[in-house]
Formats: structure tokens, sequence, C-alpha cells
């Protein structure tokens, strides 16, 4: 009797989380608020110019939560991750700056979400530069305040995105990231970062990409260009249960990134609390 409770029960929870649809997220952006609790993991594995020695699991790791408070109000949290090892022993890992926010959602509906989220990056990355953390800067350098040792960020985003199922998605996002050195000897730095994104709805896919970009407003540069990196990513969704895996890859459209990096494989499931 226990043993089939048991399993109805199990059978019950795999079939609410593999049927109950839901939207697609991002890939690069900043995760859109539901309105249940999400929990996401995304993985992003570069690979660099000529000879690339890293294993297979070495890379950037993104852990990510987002809690409803009400009706309007989203607590979010996300812990970087990232690991180098070059198969020879001499491996490091290293945690990057943790980021605690709120964001708040503007009337919400099933095909459009408007929100603005406010945050801080705090400065848990080791300061003594390691290749873990360089690898993190190069492989997602359009979130670079996650990896930036003895620097506390605050951020600020707001983001726009309309989808429906059988109907084109698009959206936006853009706001300021203000760098503030934690050591002596260090300036304030201040950013924005922006982005695009459209693609297609379907019924249990979305297929979509995102181009973002990252200026650098408080520096003294000779061309305006020399302000400007830029990203771009495309790959698909399962939007289908509660479970939504994606896959995607992205280059940098910057030359002195993809001198380096000929491509980052990204991989994430963002997962919806009943």
């Amino acid at each position: 009797m226990c043993k089939c409770i048991s399993t109805t029960l199990i059978s019950w929870v795999l079939m609410s989380l593999w049927f109950s649809a839901v939207s697609a997220q991002t890939f690069l952006f900043q995760s859109l608020p539901q309105d249940n609790a999400q929990v996401g993991l995304r993985y992003l594995r570069p690979f660099f110019e000529g000879d690339d020695d890293l294993t297979v699991l070495s890379g950037v790791y993104d852990l990510s939560v987002s809690i409803p408070v009400g009706s309007k109000f989203h607590l979010v949290g996300s812990i970087p991750f990232s690991t180098f090892d070059s198969g020879n022993g001499s491996g490091e890992s290293d945690i990057g700056d943790i980021y605690v926010g709120l964001q708040i959602q503007s009337k919400p509906s099933d095909e459009r979400s408007s929100v603005t989220s406010l945050g801080v990056f705090l400065p848990t990355a080791p300061s003594d530069g390691s290749e873990a953390t360089f690898l993190g800067l190069f492989t997602n350098f359009y979130e670079l305040q996650k990896y930036l040792p003895d620097v506390l960020t605050l951020y600020g985003n707001y983001a726009f995105r309309s989808s429906k199922p059988g109907g084109a998605i698009f959206g936006f996002e853009i706001g300021p990231n203000f760098l503030i050195p934690t050591e002596d000897g260090g300036d304030s730095e201040l950013f924005l970062h922006y982005g695009l994104t459209a693609g297609f709805q379907m019924t249990q896919l979305a297929i979509f990409a995102e181009l973002a970009g990252i200026a650098i407003i408080t520096e003294d540069v000779d061309d305006f260009g020399d302000r400007l990196s830029h990203v771009i990513a495309f790959g698909a969704q399962w939007t289908g249960s509660r479970l939504r895996p994606g896959v995607f890859y992205k280059l940098y459209l910057d030359e002195d990134l993809s001198d380096s990096v000929d491509g980052v494989l990204g991989i994430k499931l963002d997962v919806s609390l009943k």
C-alpha cells in the first residue's frame, strides 16, 4: 500500500513538472520572474583560439534563485563559480561576486513582462586574480562584474519581453553597473549594459537570438568604438514544462576578445517550483 502511494505521488510530481508550460527565459540577460519560485543553473564552456587543453567540466557556472514576495516583488540572487583545469593536475576553482537583489514587475501578463531590477554584487571573489577568475572574465565579459576581485558593484536593470505561443519573441534590457573598489588606490567606474532579443515561440519550444553589449562610460578613450564590446548568442529552450533545458552558442564581436575566444557553448536548466 505504501509503495503504491509513493509511486503515485512521484508520478504526480513528475507529471506536474513536465506538463505545466511556462515561458522561456534568457541566455545572457537577467532572468524574468514567474508566478512561482525559480531555480536556474547555467554552464558556459569557452573554446580558446589554437590549443584548448581545458577539461570538459572547466568553465563558468552560475546558480540563481528567484522567490516571489507578493504579486510584484521578487527576491533574487546568484552565485557565480569558475573552474579552470588544463588536465595536468593543477586545476583551480573560485567563487565569483555573489549577487543579491530585488525585481519589481509592472503589470505582468502571460504575453508581456516589464521588470525593474536593483541589486548589489558583493566583493566575494578572491583577491589573488587566479586563473579561474580570468576564465570567468573571458568567458562572460558581458557580466564582468561577477568576477572582479575587490570590487562592489551597484546594479540596475530595466527589461521588457513580449512573447506568445506561435508568435514572435521580442525584448530588450538596459541598465548601469557602478563599480566601486573596496581597496585603496582604485577608481570607481561606470558601465552601461544593454541588449536585444528576438525569436519565435512555438507551443513547447522557443528559438531566439540575443545581442548584448557593454559600454565603458567613465574611461578615457581615443575612439568611441573602444568603449563598446558586443556578443551575440543563438539557441533554443524547451518551454513545455516546469523543467526548461536550453542550449546556446555565443560569439564575441569585439576583436580583442574574439582573437582569444573562438566561442562559448552554453547549457542551462531553469526549474519553476510548484
